[in-house]
């Protein structure tokens, strides 16, 4: 009567948990996904009775890397709706099955499960060097995507322009035609213009001359652009100008040049493709107002800020963010 009561303590130690550190002198470590717990300890019951074999119980295995554990470990998880079990081999290899059957802990299962980890050791088992079969070990190589992000390239932008502007030192109205011509990354650009009054500026001066002024602007600047609706667009826009022109009086004849910085507000709408209507306005600021100095004379220019307005038709391939609109 006692060696029976001492046979079914043991029996009963070997379905217990895993002591802290007993894993040194397990056969096997069956490594279970959460929520296979409780088939994992059925499991270590049957590979003992059936095999005589000691398993004990670990930490789950590498979300998304099953087959990397080491030799004499047993990962045990879920995919793709079947039992997936893999048995680390010597020199990094694992062996791996997959059984389609209901994960629970019933018995039936649990002896399933053990026959092929039995099946899977025996596959793993190498024999010495010179007794060793020639055939090559069933090794697993894990290769994961790396989705790079999409590179946009520069599309070009190329636009006509009518400049409409006020003078508020002469009280002048400015108009003149203009182009431009920049790349755009995404809804970004950087562009180029140039500008050309149609009228000059004339000035009688009191000793009955008369004063003939008109200039070329060319600016660089950079936008930046927002979508505000499917086909509407807003930027703001900030640069370097120039101003270069010639002024003569009677026989007189100088050229004149300044420098300054342009800041603007745009709103476009597309209307078919890459073409646009845009409006847009904004503010010349000069560093310094550009005079000419002839003989006696000395007469301003330019004004120190110019308020302007402009109407164009452009030209600009749609960016990938109002592709995707």
């Amino acid at each position: 009567m006692t060696r029976l009561l001492i046979g079914v303590g043991l029996a009963l130690a070997a379905l217990a948990e895993p002591r802290v550190g007993a894993a040194q002198t397990a056969d096997l470590v069956l490594r279970p996904a959460e929520g296979l717990r409780p088939l994992a300890v059925a499991v270590r019951g049957e590979l003992w009775r059936r095999a005589g074999l000691r398993a004990e119980l670990g930490e789950a295995p590498p979300p998304g890397l099953e087959e990397a554990v080491p030799s004499g470990h047993v990962a045990l998880t879920e995919r793709d709706g079947a039992l997936f079990l893999g048995v680390g081999a010597a020199g990094g290899a694992t062996h791996v099955a997959a059984i389609e059957i209901a994960v629970d802990a019933r018995p039936e299962t649990a002896r399933t499960v053990a026959l092929a980890i039995e099946s899977l050791l025996d596959e793993s088992f190498e024999p010495p060097l010179a007794a060793r079969p020639a055939r090559s070990a069933q090794t697993i190589f894990v290769e994961y995507e790396h989705e790079r992000p999409p590179r946009e390239s520069a599309l070009p932008t190329v636009y006509l322009r009518v400049l409409l502007g006020w003078s508020p030192t002469r009280e002048q109205l400015l108009i003149g035609p203009g182009a431009g011509f920049g790349l755009c990354v995404g809804l970004h650009c950087v562009v180029l213009e140039a500008e050309l009054p149609l009228l000059a500026d004339e000035r009688p001066q009191s000793d009955g001359a008369l004063l003939r002024y008109r200039a070329l602007t060319a600016t660089v600047r950079g936008q930046a652009r927002v979508m505000l609706g499917a086909r509407v667009t807003g930027a703001l826009g900030l640069g370097l100008l120039t101003r270069i022109g010639i002024a003569s009086l009677a026989a007189e004849r100088q050229s004149i040049s300044a420098f300054g910085v342009r800041s603007s507000v745009e709103l476009a709408w597309r209307v078919a493709g890459p073409f646009e209507v845009v409006v847009e306005g904004g503010v010349d600021a000069m560093v310094g107002p550009m005079s000419s100095v002839t003989g006696p004379r000395d007469v301003v220019l330019e004004d120190r800020w110019t308020p302007w307005a402009v109407l164009s038709a452009r030209l600009r391939p749609p960016s990938p963010q109002e592709r995707g609109r």
